[in-house]
């Protein structure tokens, strides 16, 4: 059997890369919705500009 520092370390080692990924999913996500955003307040504007 592994002493058990070893394990919580491995358990670590495993678990670090699943939460950067959600977190880079997160990000993008949120990146991507306040470009949407961005780009449907500047089509509003474009819009009431030219009407």
């Amino acid at each position: 059997m592994l002493p058990k520092p070893f394990l919580y370390a491995v358990e670590v080692v495993v678990y670090i890369p699943r939460i950067s990924s959600a977190m880079v999913l997160l990000t993008h996500l949120s990146f991507v919705l306040v470009c949407a955003l961005l780009i449907d307040l500047l089509d509003r504007h474009i819009s009431k500009e030219y009407n």
